[in-house]
């Protein structure tokens, strides 16, 4: 089996500018990503899709990769993945693939094992795509603590039976209730993205700690992610 990686990673972020390539942890953003899919075991390519030269010369130093430079028509603010990810798989590079395993650079505490035991999933199971969740903690998803808000400032508490109507998803066996985390991972067939979808039908959920799986969208996440990595190199060093 062929696996590909690809990074995505545009530089037109505005919550937090330049964001790929700002200091997290030491490194740029995008090197703790580039870094564990060089180390996986399993993948065999690795692409980053970027519309950034300079983006491209901050990655050289922190491992192998293919330069892959973005049309401008998939690096907007509203890109959509999907037809990214077509456009990387009609490369002529990469007609031998057979999964594709997108790997976001604001999903920077996912390490080289959590990739390697996504990619193990899908071939064990020989689901469609294998996406990164997360078990959230009960004080998160009590019914009393989840409310919306209307208009005019009024709150109303939503029922726990109903958390499916607010991207949550009860595993009736256990009662847990997990979310995507970024997601940090997804691991695909390279034909159910080349039919029109990013996930497929059959998706088999490959679960990562809570404390993994910080997801970047706001400067208060990079701030997280920031104290996280520091912690993580200083404790490598004792």
């Amino acid at each position: 089996m062929s696996i590909l990686a690809i990074i995505p990673a545009r530089s037109g972020s505005k919550r937090v500018p330049n964001k790929n390539i700002k200091s997290c942890g030491g490194k740029p953003l995008i090197a703790w990503t580039l870094l564990a899919a060089n180390k996986s075991k399993l993948i065999n390519q690795i692409v980053i899709s970027s519309d950034s030269e300079k983006i491209f010369n901050i990655s050289n130093k922190y491992g192998a990769y293919i330069k892959s430079l973005r049309p401008k028509k998939f690096s907007g603010d509203k890109s959509m993945m999907l037809p990214l990810l077509q456009h990387e798989i009609k490369k002529n590079h990469h007609k031998k693939i057979n999964y594709i395993v997108l790997l976001q650079p604001t999903s920077p505490l996912r390490t080289e094992n959590d990739i390697d035991n996504a990619i193990k999933l899908i071939k064990k199971h020989k689901s469609d795509s294998v996406v990164s969740i997360t078990k959230l903690p009960d004080s998160l998803i009590e019914a009393k603590k989840i409310m919306i808000k209307s208009k005019e400032g009024l709150l109303r508490n939503i029922d726990n039976s109903n958390v499916s109507s607010i991207g949550l998803k009860r595993n009736k066996s256990n009662k847990n209730i997990f979310l995507r985390n970024g997601p940090a991972i997804v691991v695909v067939k390279k034909e159910t993205i080349l039919s029109g979808s990013l996930y497929g039908e059959r998706i088999i959920g490959f679960e990562m700690p809570f404390e993994r799986s910080i997801d970047i969208n706001n400067l208060y996440d990079f701030k997280m992610a920031n104290l996280a990595l520091r912690n993580i190199s200083t404790n490598r060093l004792c």
